[in-house]
């Protein structure tokens, strides 16, 4: 469902854009995986923003929530420079995150399977999986130890 043109899934985008100095620049220029990792946020939804902010329209209102959202950080006189981690642990927190378990899990049940855990950049397979570097990091340790136990399957 849409509201004010933007998806509601942009506000939690926009609220962490606004959390960071030059959020907009950093969401504009940087590799999409790179904006979704740190942002927290799925690659998906990094190139529905820069869809928007390439629609003059979709520019505007883009640009408008993000300076409201700014506003409501500085609500509170936010002018130290610990200003973005303050502003940060006010978001909402994203979803649960997965354990490293649960992500090899879902690698087995996924159509990329085992080896795009082991092989795949660590960036690219976090986006994929929406869990942060550590996790997959921490997944690969797992299949590691399994596969020399002889616990792990290979992909077929």
């Amino acid at each position: 469902m849409e509201k004010n043109g933007l998806s509601e899934n942009f506000d939690y985008l926009i609220e962490r854009v606004a959390a960071y100095p030059h959020g907009l620049g950093f969401l504009h220029l940087a590799d999409i995986e790179t904006v979704a990792v740190l942002l927290g946020v799925s690659a998906y939804s990094v190139a529905e923003a820069r869809d928007q902010l390439e629609t003059r329209n979709g520019r505007k209102l883009f640009i408008r929530k993000v300076r409201k959202a700014k506003e409501r950080f500085r609500a509170g006189d936010v002018t130290s420079p610990e200003w973005t981690m303050h502003a940060l642990r006010r978001i909402k927190d994203p979803p649960p995150l997965k354990t490293p378990e649960q992500l090899v899990e879902d690698v087995r049940e996924h159509e990329l399977g085992i080896s795009f855990l082991t092989k795949g950049p660590v960036e690219t397979v976090a986006v994929t999986f929406e869990v942060h570097p550590d996790i997959v990091l921490k997944a690969r340790a797992i299949v590691d130890n399994s596969k020399e136990n002889n616990e792990l399957e290979p992909d077929s």
